[in-house]
């Protein structure tokens, strides 16, 4: 298939428009003219804007030229509405695609949302079980907080008693070393 370019649509517009004189021409034959009426166009109706096909009311030239006659007129203006439709039909083509490429684009933003909602709930999940971890941990410092201080109290109330039970170790001692003197100072003055 050929590119479409101006050149090529101003080509077959210009087939077109040589088909239409060929057919409104009086040189068109009863049989050709018969076959128009039996496809549903009358006479009237199958010349542009009512204009009759006559030797002197319409010619072949083109349509670029400056019009000549009613039919000529109507050919121009039939010439330049296929241009438009043309161009209308390009139009809706390039709108057709941008349309294909924005909904490709949507549903590429509709999959990377997606995804990200996805990580965001991951996140979240991570999240709450960080915080589940956060709150045991933070009540075992707790604990241990406690029992340290409990263990500190404790080895407080040792050391005192320990204390006590040296000094009444020493007490008993010298004590006893008071008792052994004197027992000993008894038994010399019996020797004597």
């Amino acid at each position: 298939m050929a590119e479409e370019t101006p050149q090529n649509r101003l080509a077959a517009a210009k087939k077109k428009l040589k088909g239409y004189w060929h057919r409104n021409s009086p040189a068109v034959p009863a049989e050709a003219k018969r076959n128009r009426k039996t496809n549903g166009s009358s006479p009237e109706t199958s010349t542009s804007a009512g204009c009759h096909s006559s030797p002197h009311s319409c010619s072949t030239s083109s349509p670029l030229h400056a019009p000549q006659s009613p039919c000529q007129k109507q050919a121009v203006v039939l010439y330049w509405r296929s241009v438009k439709i043309s161009r209308l039909n390009n139009t809706i083509k390039s709108l057709e695609q941008q349309k294909k490429q924005v909904e490709h684009q949507l549903e590429e933003e509709k999959k990377a949302n997606n995804e990200k909602q996805k990580a965001e709930r991951e996140l979240e999940v991570q999240i709450q079980r960080l915080n589940v971890q956060k709150k045991k941990l933070t009540i075992d410092v707790y604990r241990t907080k406690r029992s340290l201080i409990y263990f500190e109290e404790e080895s407080k109330d040792l050391a005192a008693r320990l204390q006590r039970s040296s000094q009444r170790t020493e007490e008993l001692e010298r004590a006893l070393s008071a008792v052994t003197a004197t027992q000993k100072k008894a038994a010399d003055k019996m020797e004597e």
